[in-house]
């Protein structure tokens, strides 16, 4: 069983990969693509999980906007900004 899973395209696709490091693609659930050894679609796996964390994070931060003190915004903000690596 996969430990970290990214689902595309609505769920027609998922990428895998386990603990071992053997990276696949399921299309439709089903065993469609072995990827390992490909350092690009790692890179892409591991990019889309880092956008996907700082989009939730940044969503997070709106939603408590309407209620939340407007110095807390800020403050949640810049500190989304600073983990994700855009401010210092």
């Amino acid at each position: 069983m996969a430990t970290e899973k990214i689902e595309l395209a609505e769920g027609k696709y998922t990428v895998c990969l386990d603990e071992d490091y053997t990276f696949y693609a399921l299309r439709h659930g089903a065993p469609w693509r072995d990827m390992c050894g490909d350092g690009m679609i790692f890179s892409m796996f591991r990019e889309i999980q880092k956008l996907r964390s700082k989009a939730a994070a940044a969503e997070n931060c709106l939603v408590c906007a309407a209620i939340a003190d407007p110095i807390e915004v800020i403050q949640n903000t810049l500190e989304i900004l600073k983990q994700s690596g855009e401010i210092e």
